[in-house]
């Protein structure tokens, strides 16, 4: 890659979280959603807000 890239301060704040709605330890199975939210809160506060979902299994 080239150029030279400096960044400094504090970055984006990220929110997330899982919910698990399904678990069986018998089986080793499990279903999780697990969503996240960036918020535009260090040097790029005037970008756009970011959203996330994902499925685990």
């Amino acid at each position: 890659m080239g150029g030279s890239h400096s960044f400094s301060g504090i970055g984006n704040l990220i929110l997330g979280g899982t919910v698990w709605t399904y678990a069986d330890d018998a089986a080793g199975d499990c279903l999780g959603w697990t969503g996240s939210l960036e918020v535009p809160s260090g040097g790029q506060r005037g970008q756009s807000f970011g959203l996330s979902v994902m499925h685990l299994n």
